[in-house]
């Protein structure tokens, strides 16, 4: 398991854009997801565009891992982000940053209430799902130096 100030694996794979690749400058905010679908996940988007500016201001750079393949981010997501959406549906980076699945994790009452503020917040539930249903996201805060600083 990765802790605070580990140094933080490479992120690279796929954007919408093209192939990425992250360097280390800059503070980076990198937040692990689960499938495109995801209504909890979904929430967490709409919430980080609208922080964007916010991010930007302080420096930050916001990025978005899924384990969905491009074409299933494109229907959830037909819009470019204010950030980078890396689709990685191998799971490599997920595995760099040991982030996994908890069967438990994904049934806790934490979770119900995750997902009960995602509708109310007017999200539909995400039945189109494709990869790891029970991945537990996870964020990670990078600073300049390449350390994991927050968990």
């Amino acid at each position: 398991m990765l802790k605070v100030n580990d140094k933080a694996p490479a992120v690279s794979g796929i954007s919408y854009s093209g192939p990425f690749a992250t360097y280390d400058e800059g503070y980076r905010h990198i937040a692990f997801h689960r499938y495109a679908a995801c209504p909890v996940c979904t929430l967490s988007m709409r919430e980080f565009t609208t922080r964007a500016n916010d991010l930007k201001k302080a420096q930050v750079q916001h990025i978005a891992v899924f384990h969905s393949p491009l074409e299933k981010m494109k229907k959830y997501y037909p819009e470019q982000t204010p950030f980078d959406i890396i689709l990685d549906p191998g799971m490599s980076l997920y595995k760099k940053y040991d982030v996994t699945g908890s069967l438990l994790g994904y049934l806790s009452p934490q979770s119900g209430l995750e997902l009960l503020k995602s509708f109310s917040n007017g999200v539909s539930l995400g039945l189109d799902g494709d990869g790891e249903k029970t991945t537990m996201p996870a964020d990670f805060l990078i600073n300049p130096d390449g350390l994991i600083v927050a968990l």
